[in-house]
């Protein structure tokens, strides 16, 4: 799946590209092409595995399911031969610095070793408010085949008074 996203992501990149700076968005799901390179793109799609991909797009597509989405993804990568975390190997976070998106960063493919292990979680951030309908439909969808959740944060208001 890591691969079809990757070849797909070049082929199209430059007509994505342009169709983002002439503002074509309409109804479908557009985003930016300089926030996501191509490396994460397949990183998610290596997690998801092609079913839950498919079944996560397919929901997209309809109109009524584009809100509720949980605000955060957590992606991770386990080497099968040393059990060592290689997220930070596979996707440097320096690709998603505004300094780094040439052509070259942003259509770069992902080269999984053999036997990596992938773990992905879904989070619906909360503080003070509530889940909405929309978010708890998204939760349940994705807790059916996917690590998917609620992380409810208690702020701490921390005074800008010098005493």
């Amino acid at each position: 799946v890591a691969q079809l996203v990757g070849d797909t992501f070049t082929r199209h990149y430059e007509l994505y590209k342009a169709h983002w700076n002439r503002g074509v968005r309409g109804s479908v799901i557009v985003c930016d092409p300089l926030m996501y390179p191509c490396r994460s793109l397949q990183f998610l799609a290596a997690a998801l595995g092609g079913p839950a991909l498919a079944g996560i797009i397919r929901r997209m597509l309809k109109k009524s399911a584009l809100n509720g989405f949980p605000d955060l993804t957590c992606l991770k990568a386990i080497s099968q031969d040393k059990k060592e975390d290689i997220t930070e190997t596979l996707l440097p976070f320096s690709s998603f610095k505004p300094a780094s998106k040439s052509k070259k960063v942003l259509t770069e493919k992902l080269i999984i070793p053999e036997g990596t292990e992938f773990h992905i979680r879904f989070v619906e951030v909360k503080a003070t408010d509530h889940l909405q309908s929309n978010q708890t439909l998204w939760l349940n969808y994705l807790r059916s085949q996917i690590d998917a959740g609620v992380l409810r944060v208690k702020a701490k208001w921390i005074s800008d008074s010098t005493e």
